[in-house]
């Protein structure tokens, strides 16, 4: 599903206050690939040079994560703007905050990857796909019936483009069949 500007913003907006918002935000804002964040180490960010080096990508087989290289196979530098770079530091202070709560149990390792699960293991890039549609759900039906979804407003994915322009139908008419079409019964 593509969202428009808006509805990613929208969409921004309400994982604003989720742990993982500065993945969102990361992958929106640079175009990162999935599993190119969730493969992203705190020695790959420099927030005083503003850019983020992507090295690999991560992906699971079998039920094991498993680094690898990006889809072109290339290391690149990307830039980052003031905003991205504030979330970044912000998310680095909460995981550092995170760390020192989960003590002797935190599963990271030093100079470790910038996204973590909350006791610093690997996160699933599943759980990445999946979270989007859950923040959405949580967002348009509260568990408080009473509580109707404040700002920003309901998101709904967007409808899906016509895939031909013979999809493409006159107002009021449906679109024309797709494949053989005959006049004659079979």
């Amino acid at each position: 599903m593509i969202w428009t500007p808006a509805q990613l913003l929208t969409f921004l907006g309400l994982a604003r206050s989720h742990r993982l918002f500065a993945f969102f935000h990361l992958a929106a804002y640079t175009g990162a690939r999935r599993g190119e964040p969730l493969n992203l180490r705190w020695p790959d960010v420099d927030l005083e040079g503003r850019q983020i080096t992507i090295k690999g990508s991560t992906g699971v087989v079998d039920g094991e994560h498993i680094a690898g290289t990006t889809k072109s196979g290339r290391t690149r530098v990307v830039s980052l703007d003031e905003g991205t770079v504030n979330i970044l530091g912000a998310h680095r202070e909460a995981q550092e905050a995170e760390k020192l709560r989960v003590g002797d149990a935190w599963k990271g390792e030093e100079n470790g990857h910038v996204f973590t699960a909350a006791w610093g293991g690997p996160i699933y890039p599943t759980t990445m796909t999946a979270l989007p549609g859950k923040l959405i759900k949580a967002h348009n039906e509260p568990e408080d019936k009473d509580q109707s979804p404040a700002e920003p407003p309901a998101l709904r994915p967007p409808p899906r483009p016509p895939t031909h322009p013979r999809d493409h139908a006159a107002p009021g008419r449906p679109p024309r069949p797709r494949g053989r079409v005959s006049a004659r019964p079979r």
